[in-house]
């Protein structure tokens, strides 16, 4: 069976449970806790997943123990966090699955103490992040880490109100992978820029925006941005600000959600602590400003996935909130949001098996790491390496003719 398409199958189950059990808020829990848990273990149980894996199992087999020799001989060409990790998960024996599932157990604890927040349906927030950023957690292991790290950052900070943890924690991140730092400095510029009101209104402007969106191509003025990006995000700016697509599928999906945000926004509750509900009204202006991000770069889906996965878990929680804490107790909105989502799962489920059969290189092929007891290393690697080379040879290429269309 496809990856995704397990993970996802999962997730519809437990949240059919979800569902079943809305009268029971412990049970709920359980349910939650079940489904998460069944999610993170299989997601570190992969061994060599993704196209990019080939890049990177020739990378670890050349380290050694020692990040000074690494950088010393050439052999450290990744940013210098990772390379610190590389090597000392290298010192420490560990094989490239080590690797892996140490970065697996990080974001999937960060993840577990950001929708610990969520005060319900909690099953459901996690097949939205199953659904939209599967890419990131099983492929992307540099920015999956940065990510999670980012994370972590906001926990500390809103939880035990800590300061310096969480700077070296954002330092770390952007040490880890470089799209870290104009997100982390895009943050920190929302939160000084606080100040304008967002209501209501402010989501009829980016649902008006995003479906501008389907008409307007964005893609001259968006270059024009790129010559002001630092020199080593320019090129990668560049590559991932493909021609994409103005009519897809998420728009629907995109657009219910903001006008969900809108409509539950109008009347929200209020804890009567000033200084906490200014904190909570710095927070939803930031989450404006991230879903602004999603909304302009809407069509180029290439870069977009970069972005997302720093801004989205953040998103999903802050929505899943909203809704349930906001005095409209008119459930029509979210259950029709709730049933798009179901529905879109769907679609992907039947959409990328197909997607894979057309590929030369099987990238998206299951490996798990108990294969190991019929494999050896060496093989499995190997196995992965074949399909992801000739991804990179055939099907990159080809999509890059294209535009990724």
């Amino acid at each position: 069976m496809h990856f995704i398409v397990l993970l996802i199958a999962i997730c519809l189950v437990f949240c059919l449970f979800d569902l079943l059990s809305d009268r029971y808020p412990a049970m709920q829990k359980q349910i939650y806790n079940i489904a998460f848990f069944t999610i993170a273990i299989l997601c570190t149980a992969r061994y060599a997943y993704g196209a990019d894996s080939y890049h990177y199992i020739l990378h670890y087999r050349e380290l050694t123990g020692s990040y000074t020799f690494n950088v010393h001989n050439g052999i450290a060409f990744y940013e210098p966090g990772f390379e610190i990790l590389c090597a000392w998960c290298k010192s420490l024996g560990l094989t490239f699955w080590g690797l892996t599932a140490v970065i697996s157990v990080a974001y999937w604890g960060a993840i577990y103490w950001l929708f610990s927040y969520v005060k319900s349906h909690q099953t459901i927030v996690l097949l939205a992040l199953v659904v939209l950023d599967h890419s990131l957690f099983l492929e992307q292991l540099r920015q999956c880490l940065a990510v999670a790290l980012i994370i972590y950052a906001f926990c500390c900070y809103h939880k035990f109100e800590w300061k310096i943890i969480p700077i070296a924690l954002l330092i770390a991140a952007a040490s880890v992978h470089k799209t870290a730092l104009p997100m982390i400095g895009f943050l920190i510029l929302c939160r000084l820029a606080y100040g304008l009101k967002t209501d209501a209104k402010a989501y009829i402007v980016l649902g008006v925006l995003l479906m501008s969106c389907v008409v307007i191509a964005l893609h001259p003025i968006l270059l024009k941005i790129v010559p002001f990006l630092p020199g080593s995000l320019q090129e990668s700016a560049s590559y991932h600000l493909m021609v994409g697509k103005r009519v897809q599928k998420i728009f629907l999906l995109y657009f219910l959600a903001i006008m969900c945000m809108g409509y539950y926004t109008q009347k929200k509750q209020t804890t009567g602590d000033a200084q906490q509900d200014k904190r909570e009204q710095v927070y939803h202006w930031m989450i404006w400003c991230c879903i602004a991000v999603i909304v302009v770069l809407y069509q180029y889906y290439q870069i977009l996935y970069r972005i997302r996965s720093y801004i989205l878990p953040f998103i999903l929680a802050w929505l899943a909130n909203t809704v349930e804490v906001s005095d409209i107790k008119d459930k029509l909105p979210k259950q029709v949001l709730a049933l798009v989502l179901v529905l879109f799962s769907i679609s992907l489920t039947i959409e990328l098996p197909r997607q894979q059969e057309k590929m030369v290189g099987k990238k998206y092929r299951t490996s798990w790491v108990w294969e190991r007891l019929y494999h050896s290393e060496t093989e499995l690697q190997e196995r992965q390496m074949t399909q992801a080379k000739l991804y990179w040879e055939y099907d990159n290429k080809k999509g890059l003719q294209l535009g990724f269309r």
